[in-house]
């Protein structure tokens, strides 16, 4: 977590449109023109379904898919997420997580 400099979250779709800036520096997440707290355990758990992940799950059958995007920057480097009609199995867990910080918990 100290060498995170940033991480941009987002996600679109029919159902959801989303836009989070998290700085772990500062332990702050910037949503819908608003600043808000975040603490260390909120910040763990995210990086912790995060870290499990592929970089990319693409199934191109399904029209009008949920897309996600979650971009790591770290002094090092980019490490990008992407998602299209394809999620990782504790996506839920993800969109539950992000969804409490925006104020839409499901």
């Amino acid at each position: 977590m100290d060498n995170i400099d940033k991480i941009e979250i987002r996600i679109s779709g029919i159902s959801n449109n989303m836009q989070l800036f998290i700085v772990p520096s500062t332990m702050k997440l910037y949503v819908k023109g608003k600043i808000k707290d975040i603490d260390k355990e909120w910040l763990e758990k995210l990086l912790s379904i995060i870290c499990k992940w592929d970089y990319e799950y693409v199934d191109d059958s399904v029209i009008d898919a949920e897309t996600f995007k979650v971009r790591i920057y770290t002094s090092s480097g980019v490490d990008e997420y992407f998602g299209c009609g394809k999620y990782p199995n504790n996506y839920p867990l993800f969109i539950n997580l992000v969804k409490g910080v925006y104020g839409e918990n499901k």
